[in-house]
């Protein structure tokens, strides 16, 4: 269950939208919808930044190609990449992106016997 407000608010809001999100605390949510997945921290407002450790670590899982995101009310998306900087402007992602699906997520690699690994 959500520990804030805002998480909770994020939480209906993607559940509206089809989402499965799983809430265990790092990062805050654990989002898939058909094949697709996404990682999203959330926070109450814009004066409440990223930790140097999630910053740390949501760059760190988007340099593997997972899509993060950084979520506060009123606000919507933005984008973690791995090259992400609190200071540097993003843009956001529009409100219209969620609800018609746009949100980029990762699709799972097609199955593979894992001992085909080639060098």
């Amino acid at each position: 269950m959500p520990s804030n407000s805002a998480e909770n608010r994020f939480r209906v809001l993607m559940a509206k939208n089809d989402w499965h999100v799983t809430k265990k605390g790092w990062p805050d949510f654990f989002c898939t919808k058909n094949g697709s997945l996404v990682l999203v921290e959330v926070k109450p407002s814009k004066d409440d930044p990223l930790s140097p450790e999630q910053i740390a670590t949501l760059t760190a899982l988007a340099g593997f190609g997972i899509h993060c995101y950084l979520w506060i009310p009123g606000i919507g998306f933005e984008r973690i990449a791995s090259t992400y900087h609190p200071k540097k402007k993003l843009k956001r992602l529009p409100k219209s992106k969620l609800a018609s699906n746009k949100i980029r997520a990762l699709k799972p690699e097609p199955k593979q016997d894992p001992y085909s690994y080639r060098r």
